[in-house]
């Protein structure tokens, strides 16, 4: 409904100019009545009506996107893999964009590091195809994250997951998982991503297998930060 609409509405309620001031917060000038009159009956012909600019701080998610970093798979996996660790920067090569460059992401043997506390999307798409033989397996796709990851053994918990099959005729399966994550202590707060087909053990090649082209990526994730924690 417009202004136009809703001013109209408060007219035929009788409201004083003074009173649409308070309800609308526009001042009554810019519709040209006095705080002296009374709406009442009034006609109002195309009326102008502005919005003050907002001058405050906004606080909560800032809306801007600071940090936005893309990884790919380099190397197609085979099997179990918890963490999977074959991941690759640079794909901004092929089109992909990056926010801050200077602050990546940091990866070690599978375990992403964040570069500054905040809300932070956490993105993966798998590509999977059938592997040498023909199973039916479940796929499931995993994002771990840790609360304490400067220990020498961190303790990781699944925070989303999806799932998908090789069943029938299908070849081929895309399986997306995603999480916003708490980032309080970048030291601390990390990410892992892990691949479990079903009918598997940690690099049988008979099953489902988590796919990579040297074209462009198929299996890929991405961080995004969201806003100050």
């Amino acid at each position: 409904m417009s202004r136009a609409r809703i001013l109209a509405d408060y007219v035929a309620g009788g409201v004083t100019a003074a009173e649409f001031d308070r309800l609308d917060g526009i001042g009554s000038a810019a519709v040209g009545i006095s705080d002296s009159q009374t709406l009442t009956n009034k006609t109002l012909t195309s009326p102008t009506l502005t919005t003050p600019a907002f001058t405050g701080t906004p606080t909560g998610l800032n809306g801007i996107t600071s940090h936005h970093d893309m990884w790919a798979l380099s190397a197609t996996n085979y099997g179990r893999k918890n963490p999977i660790v074959d991941w690759s920067r640079g794909v901004e090569t092929l089109g992909w964009g990056r926010i801050n460059g200077a602050e990546p992401m940091t990866l070690d043997t599978g375990i992403f590091s964040f570069p500054t506390e905040g809300y932070w999307r956490v993105f993966y798409h798998a590509w999977c195809r059938v592997g040498s033989t023909r199973p039916d397996p479940r796929i499931f796709e995993t994002i771990y994250v840790t609360l304490n990851g400067s220990a020498g053994t961190p303790t990781f918990n699944d925070v989303a997951q999806g799932v998908g099959a090789l069943a029938g005729d299908v070849y081929d399966v895309s399986i997306d998982v995603e999480a916003i994550i708490d980032v309080t202590d970048k030291d601390e707060v990390k990410v892992k991503l892990a691949h479990y087909p079903d009918d598997a053990t940690a690099d049988s090649t008979g099953v489902a297998i988590l796919y990579n082209s040297t074209a462009y990526p198929l299996t890929y994730c991405s961080f995004t930060k969201l806003g100050d924690t």
